[in-house]
């Protein structure tokens, strides 16, 4: 399909040119699914991880504490979850961050080791040591911690040439994996008894690997010579569990701007449903544009903000050092402190989570029965953000010239003590109607829609059953925006 611009009037706004990948647009269902980048204590770094309220924790590990780098990410991620079912979130990481390798040798003797995080688990199969002492097999961690964990063999079984491998966690939590290194054996309901088969259907969080050159007769016999070493080394008898440490990895710190736009190329390549962006705290300029060019390939938000709990002034400095000038950025400032989640404590919380939390409180809003796709997020319905115990350390007088010339969205306090979203400004230099939220959503909308119409074309013939189709689809989604208000029947 050719790049050809194309507009649907002023109330609308929309100029649509063809996207790099036609498989983004795709009809919306359910809830709304946004996404961003992170620093986290826990998950597979630069992949797209599915999180809820539910297993957020379980994926990306216990919320940092305030005092730890980082700790903004877990608390911006939290507000939007209780605004969606989903956000999909890239954990970025360090190129130098390792992750902890246990290798396991045949005479029973134990090597750790840290390997980065991309060469460990790009390992499919390896060779064992050409040295004196010969690998049997790696265990390593695909979750992405790098805490100390303690391995132990217990339970083994000779006539079924079976162990139990038992992976203990820093906090007690205990993984327990039952089976051997005969590739054809299988348990009582035909499912494999291979090990590494074994952990990989029975965990997301680790991984084995066994030597590669080694014969299925030798595996085997090594196994239970291995053991016996490892309970030799012990100093413990052969019914008793024998454990090892694994050492812990090394997750580096902070990520630099390089390695968040390297994580950024994941919601570049990745076919999957995203809704929105939010930068989660980070104020990166370099990130940000590169989430700002993501955001327009999908027409789709990106929600940033400037540092919290600071003047207006060094919001509008901000903003202005972006140099940003785009309809589907859409930046809010919110200068207070409030409740933290996890801790007993005040703590100042970026907007970019609170402006999207309320804009998909706004767009879950029914309208005559259809998505509240023009719903304006600052209403009092659905534009209270997300927390309590908001103190307003600034107390600055708001400057709402300033703001609107430079397009900063701001909160205002409302009669009971709580904070609503206060303008819908995007980040357009324009003073036609794409500096308003909910126009700019109708676009985004529509031009989504268009593109699933779009894409059916580029693969032949249209025939008349297909024009049908297409003209039905169409016309349901105009009425869609038409029973839900977002159309303009007086000037279209």
């Amino acid at each position: 399909m050719a790049n050809i611009p194309f507009g649907l009037g002023n109330r609308a706004g929309v100029s649509v040119s063809e996207s790099q990948n036609q498989n983004f647009f795709v009809e919306a269902t359910g809830d709304q699914i946004p996404a961003g980048i992170g620093v986290f204590k826990k998950g597979f770094p630069n992949t797209i991880i599915s999180v809820t309220r539910k297993n957020y924790e379980d994926l990306l590990g216990k919320p940092l504490k305030t005092r730890e780098s980082g700790w903004e990410y877990i608390r911006q991620l939290f507000i939007v979850l209780n605004a969606t079912q989903t956000v999909k979130v890239v954990r970025s990481v360090p190129s130098a961050a390792t992750f902890p390798v246990l290798t396991i040798n045949t005479d029973g003797s134990t090597t750790n080791s840290n390997s980065l995080f991309t060469a460990a688990v790009n390992i499919n199969n390896y060779d064992s040591s050409d040295n004196s002492v010969q690998d049997l097999f790696k265990l390593h961690p695909i979750d992405g911690s790098d805490e100390v964990r303690k391995v132990s063999i217990k339970n083994i079984d000779s006539t079924e040439k079976v162990i139990t491998l038992e992976i203990e966690d820093a906090d007690g939590n205990i993984n327990s994996f039952i089976g051997g290194l005969d590739l054809d054996a299988t348990d009582d309901s035909g499912l494999s008894y291979y090990l590494p088969d074994v952990i990989e259907r029975e965990s997301n969080d680790f991984k084995l690997l066994v030597a590669g050159d080694l014969s299925d007769s030798d595996k085997e016999g090594f196994l239970f010579t291995a053991v016996s070493g490892i309970q030799s080394a012990n100093g413990i008898g052969e019914a008793d569990a024998s454990a090892v440490s694994m050492n812990a990895g090394d997750s580096q710190g902070l990520p630099a701007s390089s390695d968040f736009i390297e994580s950024s190329n994941r919601l570049k390549s990745e076919n999957e449903k995203i809704d929105a962006l939010f930068t989660m705290g980070n104020r990166d300029s370099n990130l940000i544009a590169e989430l700002q060019s993501i955001a327009n390939n999908r027409r789709i938000f990106l929600h940033i903000d400037s540092a919290p709990a600071t003047t207006y002034a060094s919001a509008v400095t901000f903003k202005q050092s972006l140099n940003i000038n785009d309809k589907r950025v859409f930046i809010s400032h919110l200068p207070l402190k409030q409740d933290d989640f996890f801790e007993e404590r005040k703590v100042a919380i970026g907007s970019a989570a609170q402006s999207l939390y309320c804009s998909l409180l706004a767009q879950k809003s029914k309208v005559g029965g259809a998505d509240g796709i023009n719903n304006a997020p600052a209403d009092e319905r659905f534009g209270t953000i997300f927390g309590s115990g908001f103190v307003d350390e600034i107390n600055e007088e708001i400057p709402k010239d300033s703001l609107f010339d430079n397009r900063i969205n701001y909160f205002k306090k409302t009669p009971n003590n709580n904070y609503l979203l206060g303008d819908i400004l995007t980040c357009t230099n324009e003073n036609n109607t794409n500096r308003f939220y909910n126009v700019v959503n109708v676009d985004n909308y529509f031009a989504n829609r268009i593109f699933v119409v779009g894409s059916a074309f580029q693969w032949g013939t249209i025939n008349s059953i297909w024009k049908q189709r297409l003209s039905d689809f169409l016309g349901e989604q105009v009425f869609k925006l038409f029973i839900g208000n977002a159309l303009d029947v007086n000037n279209p």
